[in-house]
């Protein structure tokens, strides 16, 4: 770049004093930032907790004590057993409310296509996530964060994605096919209530290798 280059580069840019400085065009021009820092932090809280609360094994927490003998063996059954049914209880609200939240995100990722699809896609995923949480914890969490942040991801490289009118026009479409969606959440709630049964069959024959 010669000389005359140069020159005319510098004069371009403006003068930087106090003067120049205004409070209100500052916050005029932090506005946009505030909202997506809080936006993108409360998000991702949000999804920090869900994905964690999803992917974890024992909703409720279970410890059984070494206690010896018929009556140690006894009391260790009577809690299993409480446990159980607080679990049963418990997993048509968890997976139901599960089943809201990634439908909802699928709804917005999803630019056109049926609702069948969005409904299979994110029963399988909840059953995929409650199985995995069975057999590593961490494998479960990585699987219900990902369509999450992919949609954190999507949002902050391209804001203008998103329509609503087409995820408003997918949601029209839930009446028509309200008994496979019952059948779909009988079918995760089973397969939990399964996996939670077997868990416990085990716990109670064989706490320690179990634990291992």
């Amino acid at each position: 770049m010669n000389l005359t280059g140069v020159t005319k580069l510098t004069e371009t840019i403006p003068e930087i004093t106090l003067s120049n400085f205004s409070i209100l065009e500052y916050y005029q021009a932090i506005q946009p930032l505030l909202f997506f820092v809080l936006g993108v932090t409360v998000y991702s809280i949000f999804i920090f907790k869900f994905y964690r609360f999803l992917s974890r094994r024992d909703i409720i927490k279970f410890k059984l004590e070494a206690q010896g003998g018929f009556i140690g063996w006894l009391k260790k059954l009577g809690k299993s057993i409480i446990y159980l049914i607080e679990n049963i209880v418990l997993t048509p609200v968890v997976i139901f409310f599960s089943f809201a939240v990634l439908t909802t995100f699928l709804l917005i990722l999803t630019k056109s296509g049926s609702i069948e699809s969005v409904i299979l896609t994110s029963m399988a995923l909840i059953a995929a996530v409650r199985v995995t949480a069975y057999y590593n914890e961490s494998l479960s969490q990585d699987l219900a964060k990902m369509v999450p942040f992919a949609l954190l991801g999507i949002f902050l490289i391209d804001i203008n994605y998103f329509s609503v009118g087409d995820a408003m026009a997918i949601v029209r479409q839930i009446p028509s096919i309200w008994m496979q969606l019952i059948y779909y959440l009988i079918f995760v709630i089973a397969l939990e209530i399964a996996l939670r049964i077997l868990q416990t069959i085990i716990r109670i024959i064989m706490p320690l290798k179990e634990e291992n």
